[in-house]
């Protein structure tokens, strides 16, 4: 498999540009993707974009994340029955990581 990275900052946006692939995240990114918080507080407009995500066959694997100071993983989160298929659980005995990329980029001052 390929593995590409980018700075796009979107995932719709990486999904129209890489149909079909797998973004790899982690539990707090999934949290955000879901909160219609980050699309002007609008359930339905976060539906819509995560759907058109799902039509060009991209998935999330979602790796268990320190939250709030809390470790969660996708279990730990309510997602809408129509994008349940769309996230895979990356068990926690497969890989854990309590750094963010946040945090590695600050490290390295960036």
């Amino acid at each position: 498999k390929a593995v590409i990275i980018s700075n796009q900052p979107y995932f719709y946006k990486k999904a129209e540009l890489f149909p079909g692939s797998a973004f790899v995240i982690g539990a707090d990114t999934a949290a955000r993707l879901i909160n219609p918080k980050y699309y002007d507080g609008d359930y339905e407009r976060m539906l819509k974009i995560l759907l058109e995500c799902k039509n060009t066959g991209c998935v999330f694997l979602v790796g268990g994340r320190n939250v709030d100071g809390v470790f969660k993983v996708l279990e730990d989160f309510e997602i809408p029955k129509e994008l349940k298929d769309m996230f895979i659980s990356i068990p926690v005995e497969r890989f854990r990581m309590d750094i963010s990329s946040t945090e590695i980029r600050k490290s390295r001052g960036m």
